[in-house]
């Protein structure tokens, strides 16, 4: 018997509002945000399809003004962060929301943090707390609403954006990044195809397994981890085969979702390897391209650079015991051995 798709709300990490059909409450999330103009931020790719059209129909059938702006790169740079910052003024808007995959979402989360600073974006990178430099009265806040199944930026206090000047990757981060509601609606990612489907799913198991791995100790994190791993390995070949299951969609929106919220422990070694893919392709100036000659996203590029093995044990109601050893995360744990992972153990983004 299929397993009927899930529905639920939670208030972990973040209010959340997870199930098939629920970007029609989408009007009633920016309310309980305090949006009341909002401007919607996607990627290109997805401005003009039917998802991004019903949700700025929702908006205005419930009497605000949104606006939208999409002119942002699958790797998002701070040009992209500026030019939307211009389109928030421009328009009034009062709020973001943020839809799409993590590039979307980071560069939705940061335009919303950085609008209402004096300050450069760069001084509020990741470090030590350089986040208290901010305005925390002037971030605008953000309804997220994830199209894919990876990055888990929905559930996020930072954001990753590309100073080009530099070739290097900025994590921007702020406690008050982290959007006020969420919508998790599987049906959002039906149309994913299946290599992207993967990619992006291997790039939510890499977050639950590099929590699970970091030398530090955090069992809250450790716990979600183990389940989002278990999610993972049970329904990402599921969704592969089958991209209309909505129960799988699920399943693998809650193992992103589980994933980022996991890491807040830390990361390790797979993504401290992507992102110095990343930074060597802008470099040499050019993105980094899928087999199609089109540029990857961000979550996509760091789910195909999983080279590790995974071995799960698992029983009837048990979550995986990750073990093998060519990945000895307990052992080295024990050892008190470290690995890349965040600073603090604090981030909510990649």
């Amino acid at each position: 018997m299929t397993e009927k798709p899930p529905t639920a709300n939670w208030n972990y990490p973040t209010s959340l509002r997870f199930g098939v059909g629920r970007l029609a409450e989408l009007p009633t999330a920016c309310a309980a945000a305090g949006i009341a103009r909002p401007l919607l931020v996607t990627d290109p790719g997805l401005a003009a399809s039917p998802m991004v059209k019903r949700a700025l129909d929702l908006m205005s059938q419930a009497g605000m003004k949104p606006g939208l702006f999409s002119a942002l790169k699958p790797n998002p740079v701070a040009r992209n962060v500026e030019d939307g910052i211009g389109a928030l003024r421009a328009g009034s808007h009062d709020g973001v929301v943020a839809m799409g995959g993590g590039s979307a979402l980071d560069t939705g989360k940061v335009i919303a943090f950085q609008a209402g600073q004096t300050r450069p974006l760069w001084d509020f990178e990741d470090i030590g707390d350089w986040w208290t430099r901010a305005n925390a009265d002037a971030i605008k806040p953000v309804v997220a609403i994830p199209t894919t199944a990876g990055t888990g930026s929905e559930v996020g206090r930072a954001g990753v954006i590309i100073n080009e000047a530099e070739h290097r990757k900025y994590i921007i981060f702020h406690p008050r990044m982290m959007p006020r509601v969420v919508i998790s609606d599987p049906e959002l990612t039906r149309g994913l195809p299946p290599h992207l489907t993967a990619a992006t799913g291997m790039d939510a198991l890499a977050h639950n397994l590099e929590a699970y791995c970091a030398p530090f100790y955090h069992p809250l994190a450790d716990g979600i981890a183990l389940e989002g791993m278990r999610l993972v390995k049970e329904w990402l070949p599921v969704a592969f085969r089958d991209g209309e299951d909505l129960t799988a969609r699920g399943h693998m929106l809650s193992a992103a979702s589980m994933g980022a919220t996991a890491f807040q422990k830390g990361l390790g070694a797979i993504h401290a390897m992507s992102h110095q893919c990343r930074c060597h392709a802008l470099c040499a100036r050019q993105e980094p391209q899928d087999d199609r000659g089109k540029d990857e996203p961000r979550g996509a590029l760091s789910g195909i650079h999983r080279q590790f093995r995974f071995d799960a044990c698992l029983g009837p109601r048990s979550a995986p015991r990750v073990a093998h050893p060519a990945y000895p995360c307990r052992a080295r744990r024990q050892r008190g051995a470290r690995s890349g992972a965040c600073e603090n153990g604090r981030r909510g983004s990649k």
